[in-house]
């Protein structure tokens, strides 16, 4: 619908999910709003993803401490165990997989652009090596399958060193990783 922002619609479903309640319970939820709003099942994984990167945040918050590359994803390994039954339920496709990469970008970058500084989750996603420790991460945890990843840097590649979304694209260790990746 006009004025609706869909994704951060369903950011806010996530984060106001209780994870005492199955995970089902929410797949329920997420997919009723994407069908009322004619929304699709990538948007209900970059809203999941904000959803989680923010818990990831809040929950370092609270205990006060600053957020290094392996906190990030340690707490993210932590969330995926209950969260990762949703995204399995949500990626349909490479697209959708896609769209989480994409997510995780646009919040890094964000943050970096926007002031949000490497103590907050988004501001150190862009810092090295954390993007490529999450891809991995999320490569490992099968959420996002080498298709989607590949496709993601084909599109990145095509994009060249000068665009902005490239970014964390050309950082040496998600190239590392692209190159591992590709050898196996």
């Amino acid at each position: 619908q006009k004025g609706v922002d869909v994704v951060r619609e369903l950011r806010d479903i996530c984060l106001e999910h209780e994870t005492a309640s199955p995970v089902e319970n929410l797949r329920i939820e997420l997919n009723s709003f994407k069908f009322s709003q004619n929304a699709s099942y990538a948007d209900c994984c970059k809203g999941a993803t904000m959803a989680v990167m923010e818990k990831i945040l809040d929950e370092n918050a609270e205990g006060g401490e600053t957020i290094t590359p392996g906190r990030l994803v340690a707490s993210l390994k932590k969330m995926l165990d209950y969260w990762g039954p949703l995204f399995e339920s949500l990626c349909i496709g490479s697209g959708e997989e896609k769209a989480i990469i994409h997510s995780l970008e646009s919040m890094a970058l964000a943050a970096s652009g926007g002031g949000g500084g490497c103590s907050s989750t988004f501001g150190v996603l862009g810092t090295e090596p954390a993007f490529r420790f999450v891809l991995q991460t999320l490569h490992d945890r099968e959420i996002v399958n080498e298709e989607a990843i590949f496709e993601w840097a084909k599109e990145r590649r095509e994009e060249g060193q000068d665009g902005p979304m490239g970014v964390l694209f050309w950082q040496k260790p998600t190239q590392d990783f692209l190159e591992w990746f590709g050898r196996r």
